[in-house]
């Protein structure tokens, strides 16, 4: 089965096309009032809309894996959490990651062409997404882009 290709270290080219509807679905509200029948009208407001946050909800989807980008700070866990992830004293727990798949290894291809700080989003943007921009010196966490490529 093909999954789609994504793109994600691009400029968020949704947020404008849900502008645009935005704009359609005022047009078409005032239209109601002088020039279009009403049933036709809240139609098109109402498809205008639907649109708009279809595309809004695709931008986010583009931001939130943008704002990863910044890293994540180290999280600390108490002993006794980290002694009830493993019984046997043999293994080692390295941390709380997620599974690598090919879309991982396929977002960290295309990010090792580009400069990874152009895409990094400005400090307002990653607070709004919620991420903490600069949550540590990327001495202490490594590149902190890497964290990136899964923004869950």
């Amino acid at each position: 089965m093909l999954r789609p290709y994504e793109m994600p270290w691009r400029r968020p080219l949704e947020a404008a096309a849900a502008a645009g509807w935005m704009f359609a679905a005022a047009l078409f509200h005032v239209l109601m009032a002088y020039a279009l029948p009403p049933r036709a009208s809240h139609v098109l407001v109402l498809l205008s809309l639907l649109m708009a946050v279809l595309r809004c909800r695709q931008a986010l989807r583009i931001l939130r894996i943008r704002a990863a980008l910044s890293g994540r700070a180290m999280e600390m866990i108490p002993v006794s959490r980290l002694a009830s992830m493993t019984e046997d004293p043999e293994q080692v727990v390295f941390g709380l990651g997620f599974i690598w798949q090919p879309l991982h290894s396929q977002r960290l291809y295309e990010m090792i062409k580009i400069d990874y700080r152009v895409m990094t989003l400005p400090a307002w943007s990653v607070r709004a997404l919620g991420y903490q921009p600069d949550p540590q010196p990327d001495g202490e966490i490594g590149l902190p882009w890497i964290h990136g490529v899964e923004p869950h």
